[in-house]
């Protein structure tokens, strides 16, 4: 390990711990938000790939293709 990446993290958290104990209420509220945007980051992954997921099935079982415009551009490039 780097003597200047040990400073360097010494400084960060050092300078963080410091803010956290001296602001409690703050550092409450601003690591709140942060779980809370993680937590909506990870349920809107999960919902859009059940979304994706269902969407290629209910394709499949009608016989479609679950993505008309990437079906329409081959379409395209083969007809010419």
């Amino acid at each position: 390990m780097n003597a200047l990446y040990l400073t360097k993290a010494t400084i960060f958290y050092g300078g963080s711990a410091f803010l956290i104990y001296s602001y409690p209420a703050i550092s409450q509220g601003v690591g709140i938000a942060l779980l809370v945007f993680l937590w909506l980051i990870c349920a809107h992954t999960t919902f859009s790939g059940l979304q994706r997921r269902f969407a290629m099935a209910r394709s499949r079982r009608w016989g479609g293709d679950p993505r008309p415009e990437r079906a329409r551009a081959r379409y395209d490039e083969f007809s010419q």
